[in-house]
């Protein structure tokens, strides 16, 4: 009977926020239902994100809490909760700073046997923002599903480090599993059908690129400042700034107000950024301060376009020996070196070498889904994944 029962009770409870494109968490989910993992899928939201779409595209069936303001918070908590009760879940898995801040905490009340969460930011609570009071909450939630959880998943060495060293997190409860990319999917013909830059592009070159959400912390600011500069002595570039709009699109877009219209565009998203990525000349992407990259996925696929690119250090960038033999690296916060940079690929074509196509391989797609099922998994032993995870890192 105690068999039977520990046997029907063998449920994962997977609850995701903060995302409205599944990417890799579709992946990840596809990849535990291929193997047969009984899942309760849970998307908290304001609405209807494109995940829901991917994964019943996929027959993979989830359910949708609406989040319409900061006042739901504790019903939602208390929501997860009844949730627990019904389903009895061995495991639970969260991705994204609200599902996991309501349902680790519930699922350690619960007396869920296994509470895991995907770390996704790294010392973004640590820079101070806009107020105290803010920052000291957002170290506290932190501090709780920390201690509450069973195991965290840190996205890169950078994340693990902040955890151990500024979180006081213990070594045995992290386990380091890197983003991946799908090759495959990113690797398109470059005259293929795709969505395609302003037909006054046809007569623009250079054409620099940056994919990057328009926040602070991203450094867009310098880029667009470069630019400016740039444009003086090229006067037919173009800059393409494909990313949602955060706290820095003002500044950014005041930057650049000061050019004709025609030498740049804003872009919220782009459904075909494979083919966009052989649009460019030269990609750029300029974090802040070293540890403001969690991981850095678009450091991966413009290594992977071959694109020539601008990097400052941050990230996964961090995990990369000499990373200034490959890219043309500059100093944080700094547009006269980007500039430099970009006059040294556009008049002088100084060439980089190309990095060691094994240390990309280790980001992929299938590499990142295989450690997430071995986690996740009833069948695997967490505390043997975890030596061997420690060791191969």
């Amino acid at each position: 009977m105690k068999n039977s029962e520990k046997q029907k009770n063998r449920k994962l409870l997977v609850v995701i926020s903060d995302v409205n494109r599944g990417g890799l968490l579709t992946s990840i989910i596809q990849k535990l239902q291929l193997e047969k993992i009984e899942l309760k899928i849970i998307i908290i939201c304001e609405f209807c994100p494109e995940i829901c779409r991917e994964l019943r595209d996929l027959g993979i069936p989830c359910e949708v809490w609406n989040r319409s303001s900061k006042n739901q918070y504790l019903l939602l908590f208390f929501r997860v909760i009844r949730m627990l009760f019904r389903l009895r879940p061995e495991k639970v898995f969260t991705s994204g700073q609200l599902a996991t801040a309501i349902t680790i905490p519930a699922s350690f009340f619960t007396r869920v046997k296994d509470r895991i969460f995907v770390r996704h930011h790294s010392d973004l609570h640590h820079i101070e923002q806009q107020s105290r009071l803010k920052n000291k909450r957002a170290l506290y939630i932190d501090y709780v599903t920390n201690t509450l959880a069973s195991k965290i998943v840190a996205v890169s060495l950078v994340v693990q480090e902040i955890l151990v060293t500024q979180e006081k997190v213990k070594q045995t409860k992290i386990v380091v599993i890197h983003n991946g990319i799908d090759f495959e999917a990113f690797t398109v013909k470059k005259n293929s059908d795709s969505q395609s830059l302003q037909s006054s592009t046809n007569i623009r070159y250079p054409i620099f690129g940056v994919v990057s959400r328009l926040t602070h912390w991203k450094g867009v600011e310098y880029t667009a400042l470069a630019f400016c500069e740039l444009l003086k002595t090229h006067p037919s570039a173009f800059l393409l700034i494909i990313g949602a709009h955060g706290d820095s699109y003002p500044k950014v877009r005041e930057i650049l107000s000061t050019l004709d219209s025609t030498s740049y565009e804003f872009r919220e998203q782009d459904l075909a950024i494979a083919n966009t990525f052989d649009s460019f000349d030269v990609f750029v992407h300029v974090p802040t301060r070293p540890k403001a990259e969690a991981f850095g996925l678009v450091y991966l696929e413009a290594i992977h376009k071959k694109v020539p690119s601008i990097f400052s250090q941050s990230g996964i960038l961090l995990e990369i020996q000499d990373p200034s033999a490959y890219f043309y690296m500059v100093p944080h916060c700094d547009s006269n070196a980007i500039l430099n940079s970009m006059l040294d690929i556009v008049q002088h074509g100084v060439k980089k070498q190309e990095i060691d196509p094994d240390w990309i391989k280790r980001f992929h797609i299938g590499v990142m889904t295989s450690k997430y099922v071995e986690l996740l998994s009833f069948s695997s032993n967490l505390k043997r994944y975890n030596k061997r995870n420690l060791v191969s890192e």
